[in-house]
């Protein structure tokens, strides 16, 4: 699981462009989705739409003109972007495919991991000048893409299963809304991808797909390592920097 804070409220809002050019696809799956108890307490679930995902990202509430959490910097944390990547194999899997149970695969085995960790959802309370501690607040507001390739190299994408699962940077401690803190569950970061690469599995397994342990989680068996690495061209250049 890669974890990438965003302090850019521009960048954040492209979450939703990039999968918009997915609007004519009749998948509803790659559409937006939300998540956590948080959005539920705003009257948010089903597919994300861009206008409500823009103002959370600015800090307003989604249907009516009011700040969300109190403080409002110029330079304050948007959100946190928890990305959930598919074993190669299984991308190729689906490229070959096009077997819409991976991708429901995919988002189930994602927002399940994300319920789980949800729980460790907390808050910063201030009790005097220099004093602080965290309170558990166990609910979070995010929207999750899956995306289906890689970034290009030499002009061409590679097939990539991810999950974008973007948390705001707000939660409910019962009384108002507050700034999210994510401490734990960044120290936790190694557990939750294993939850899920083993959640993953199991649904992969239950569609009739064989699967076979690997180092990092899992593979689809039958496809080798060469042929996993030959569509690995944007992993190599990075380990390759």
């Amino acid at each position: 699981m890669r974890i990438t804070h965003s302090k850019n409220a521009g960048s954040a809002k492209r979450y939703f462009e990039l999968s918009d050019y997915l609007e004519s696809d009749p998948n509803a799956l790659l559409k937006g989705q939300w998540f956590g108890k948080a959005a539920r307490l705003l009257g948010l679930e089903g597919e994300v739409e861009k206008a409500i995902f823009d103002r959370l990202v600015d800090n307003q509430m989604p249907f009516e003109d009011q700040r969300i959490t109190q403080r409002q910097r110029e330079d304050r944390r948007v959100g946190t972007d928890l990305t959930f990547s598919a074993p190669k194999s299984l991308s190729l899997l689906w490229a070959v495919t096009q077997d819409d149970g991976i991708l429901q695969a995919m988002q189930k085995a994602a927002h399940e991991t994300l319920a789980d960790l949800e729980q460790d959802a907390q808050t910063r309370v201030n009790h005097s000048r220099g004093v602080m501690s965290l309170a558990k607040t166990r609910n979070i507001v995010g929207a999750s893409w899956i995306h289906t390739t890689s970034r290009p190299v030499d002009g061409y994408p590679d097939p990539n299963l991810h999950v974008h699962a973007f948390t705001l940077n707000m939660t409910n401690a019962g009384d108002r809304w507050t700034a999210l803190d994510l401490s734990a569950v960044v120290k936790d970061s190694g557990f939750y991808e294993a939850v899920f690469q083993s959640r993953l599995a199991q649904h992969v397994q239950e569609m009739g797909y064989p699967v076979e342990r690997s180092e990092r989680g899992f593979e689809v068996a039958g496809i080798t390592r060469p042929t996993i690495d030959k569509f690995s061209r944007r992993t190599a250049l990075i380990e390759a920097e």
